[in-house]
């Protein structure tokens, strides 16, 4: 349910001005409308689906995805996307509304916009929530190195870790949003303790063999998310000297 503040009306006649439709928003000269989460940019990972905005208004309001065709604003009783309000001078409400990201599948981060208006009487205005969806899992360790376009965007990432041939033991850690598998690669010198799981946060030891060969040799491990979200995570050791 919509947290509600007030300081005036009882809390039985808020409930009631928020679920009778057909008020007339009859203007008292006080209005606003302001989101406050997120507060910039929010930035979701590739397998990460869930997420809201929230606002305050003193009005009427509906939400809607602007041009975002992956982004879903979510309608429930609890917490609906629109709402007829009777404006009143001393009372605002405080509105969650729930988003459902699809699933970052492409090989490029995408960025969101979700739309607020509020509107009754002589007040229509409208304020914009943006939202950054990553191509990558929340990956902790190895290390991210980010590739940043010319306005300083993070646009792609690499996760690799470099090992010394006596090294025998390294670590995987990262939060998944939903079941995930990890898979090696034939020829890896690395075992997986674990190969799958639910969602969020592991730390993974990967035990490894030393590496008795001059030549450095490589082993690429693959994050999956079951909804399709994918991450290839490289590890190289050097060689014998």
């Amino acid at each position: 349910m919509m947290k509600k503040y007030f300081f005036i009306l009882p809390f039985t006649v808020l409930l009631l001005c928020l679920s009778a439709c057909s008020l007339d928003n009859e203007s008292t000269g006080r209005h606003q409308v302001m989101i406050y989460y997120p507060e910039r940019v929010n930035t979701l990972f590739a397998d990460q689906t869930q997420d809201s905005v929230m606002f305050t208004t003193f009005d009427s309001f509906d939400v809607i995805s602007l041009s975002t065709p992956w982004l879903k604003v979510i309608n429930s009783k609890d917490y609906p996307s629109s709402a007829k309000i009777a404006n009143n001078y001393n009372l605002y409400y405080a509105v969650r509304v729930n988003l459902e990201f699809e699933p970052n599948t492409t090989n490029a981060c995408r960025y969101g916009l979700v739309r607020v208006r509020s509107y009754g009487g002589d007040w229509d205005e409208s304020v914009t929530a943006h939202y950054y969806q990553l191509c990558w899992h929340n990956i902790m360790h190895p290390v991210p190195t980010y590739e940043r376009d010319a306005n300083l965007n993070v646009v792609a990432c690499k996760y690799e870790r470099k090992d010394s041939a006596l090294q025998t033991i390294d670590t995987l850690r990262f939060e998944a949003y939903d079941k995930w598998t990890l898979e090696s690669s034939a020829d890896s010198y690395i075992t997986l303790p674990v190969t799958s799981g639910e969602a969020g946060k592991y730390t993974l030891l990967l035990p490894m063999t030393q590496n008795e060969s001059a030549a450095p040799r490589k082993s690429v491990l693959t994050l999956k998310s079951e909804n399709g979200a994918k991450t290839v995570l490289t590890f190289t050791q050097d060689g014998k000297k």
